[in-house]
């Protein structure tokens, strides 16, 4: 099984994008930044959101209902 590749991480004054996805609901506090092996870099960032659900599967649909 292949990883994923992971998206390269760049943030400006306005924006904070995550590959090619700007997260416009990204805090403007400090990005903690930790470098890691294989030239790896551990990014963590505060997000505000309106919900937020864990779910145990990956199903995008529950199909038992």
């Amino acid at each position: 099984m292949m990883n994923p590749e992971l998206p390269n991480i760049v943030e400006t004054p306005n924006h904070f994008f995550y590959g090619s996805v700007d997260l416009i609901s990204a805090v403007g506090t400090k990005t903690k930044i930790k470098h890691l092996e294989n030239g790896f870099v551990e990014v963590t960032k505060t997000f505000v959101a309106k919900d937020y659900q864990y779910k145990n599967n990956d199903s995008l649909y529950n199909l038992r209902k």
